[in-house]
């Protein structure tokens, strides 16, 4: 069983555009397109690095890794067995997968 890569992290930001500006200084490009998060990547990698949602206060909202094919099942049952609770992905989360929580909010 193996975690492949890590995908993207998100953001819980007071002020978006703040946050996007910060990131865009570092070289990320904007891709959000039609989304309630902003979107930002490497300009030359085709998918979102670093998502930016609003909320009340800067914290992590949600981190995402990549398992493929069986090893996906294989870390969802693992995650399982370990007491895990499962949760619906965040609205517009780019890639399909499992969400949990780890934490209470």
């Amino acid at each position: 069983m193996a975690i492949r890569s890590f995908l993207h992290y998100a953001l819980e930001v007071p002020d978006q555009a703040v946050g996007q500006r910060f990131y865009e200084d570092f070289g990320l490009v904007d891709g959000t397109g039609s989304s309630e998060a902003v979107r930002l990547r490497p300009e030359r990698l085709g998918r979102d690095t670093v998502l930016l949602y609003g909320g009340p206060r800067k914290r992590l909202h949600h981190l995402c890794y990549g398992a493929p094919g069986e090893d996906f099942a294989r870390v969802r049952g693992a995650l399982r067995s370990a007491g895990v609770r499962e949760m619906d992905a965040p609205a517009g989360a780019p890639e399909a997968g499992y969400a949990i929580r780890t934490a209470t909010r």
